[in-house]
């Protein structure tokens, strides 16, 4: 088998398109920040590259490792089992450690076994995939939606922290209380008209973020309610009019839950969320930090 690294997010798009358009849902994290870097050609502040794998003239796999946080995780969306010794091949031509992967728990344990050099390998997060075919809908709160823009970019960057802070103490983990979310991230995300929000009286008080369709689905998230402002229906009706919207548009909605938190999970199930599969952040022991999902 053979590994083929771009540094070019618009080259790997023309390259693997089709393979990832086969399975649009396993692969939605890869496509939507392969499209948002080739459109934003923002630097990169830290390792970005994609690869794909071939056997022969087939195309059997795709990797990537853009996240901008150390220790810089890779995303694994699945690999068959030689792929898996051709990447780490692959990565050690060019002399390159990868100690984090998220995505597929199989693939991801395995390159990270690969990296480990006897220290042990864990799971520091079980995620889970949903889609959803049909709105089962909530009780409307009062109140409306509206998108978020440019001059929202603080209140935005310091929910997102706060998602990020809350969904680690949710989920039984340590959070890092330094965490700051990614800025420039932040303004390709609200450039796109990516992240909504819903008001009551002319302030804000519930976030959700919907990624731009890549192959007919869009991803939801992140989604965040202050905490004194839970428990009022805004997540639940919020994921449930842009999923519709989605849904409108011919697009598939979907989404990735934190298994460790059954409120969440339960919520998105309610409004007609059903699971697709299984997934996971993995790291070589050595790492101490738990890595979050691509934005």
């Amino acid at each position: 088998m053979e590994v083929q690294f771009y540094d070019d997010a618009a080259a790997f798009l023309t390259e693997a398109g089709p393979f990832l358009e086969r399975h649009p849902l396993r692969h939605t994290i890869v496509a939507t920040t392969a499209g948002r870097l080739a459109q934003s050609g923002t630097e990169a502040s830290g390792p970005r590259w994609f690869a794909v794998v071939r056997d022969g003239v087939d195309l059997v796999g795709v990797v990537m490792r853009t996240h901008p946080e150390p220790p810089h995780a890779g995303f694994v969306p699945s690999l068959p089992e030689a792929a898996v010794a051709a990447v780490t091949a692959g990565l050690a031509g060019r002399g390159e450690r990868v100690s984090a992967w998220n995505g597929d728990l199989d693939a991801a344990r395995a390159l990270c076994a690969a990296a480990a050099e006897g220290a042990p390998v864990q799971v520091v997060l079980h995620t889970r995939l949903f889609e959803l075919h049909e709105v089962v809908w909530p009780r409307r709160p009062e109140g409306a939606l509206r998108q978020a823009g440019a001059d929202d970019e603080d209140l935005v960057a310091a929910w997102v922290r706060e998602f990020r802070l809350d969904s680690e103490v949710q989920g039984g983990r340590t959070p890092d209380p330094t965490w700051q979310a990614n800025r420039e991230t932040i303004r390709a995300h609200l450039a796109a008209g990516s992240f909504w929000l819903w008001e009551m009286g002319g302030s804000s008080v519930h976030l959700t973020g919907v990624q731009p369709a890549m192959f007919g689905v869009s991803r939801i998230g992140p989604v965040y309610t202050p905490a004194e402002q839970r428990g009022r229906g805004y997540a639940a009706w919020v994921v449930a009019v842009l999923s519709q919207r989605l849904l409108d548009a011919g697009v598939r909605p979907c989404l990735y839950t934190d298994q460790a938190n059954p409120v969440s999970n339960e919520i998105y199930q309610r409004i007609g969320y059903v699971k697709v599969r299984d997934e996971g952040n993995v790291v070589v022991a050595d790492q101490h930090m738990v890595q979050a999902r691509e934005s």
